[in-house]
């Protein structure tokens, strides 16, 4: 299963190789955005955040969007099973 990634900020707009439509980038958006939105809130706000080292700050914000992208991916093949 493919999903999230490219090199843009919303993400690719292909899933299971399959070129979303407008109208599925669009809601593949709209479930991406606010799941990478909380992930990456709970990230800063846990009480360690500001010590880690740059770099590795970078990596988890990296992962973190990577595995939004993933899951937002996942759920849409479940809404659209013409994706997988």
């Amino acid at each position: 299963m493919s999903g999230g990634g490219g090199s843009g900020g919303g993400g690719s707009d292909v899933i299971g190789g399959i070129k979303l439509t407008s109208p599925l980038f669009d809601r593949y958006q709209a479930i991406a955005g606010p799941l990478t939105e909380q992930a990456l809130d709970s990230l800063i706000k846990s009480p360690d955040w500001y010590s880690l080292p740059p770099v590795v700050r970078q990596e988890a914000f990296r992962r973190t969007i990577a595995s939004t992208r993933h899951a937002a991916a996942a759920q849409m093949q479940v809404m659209y099973p013409a994706l997988i």
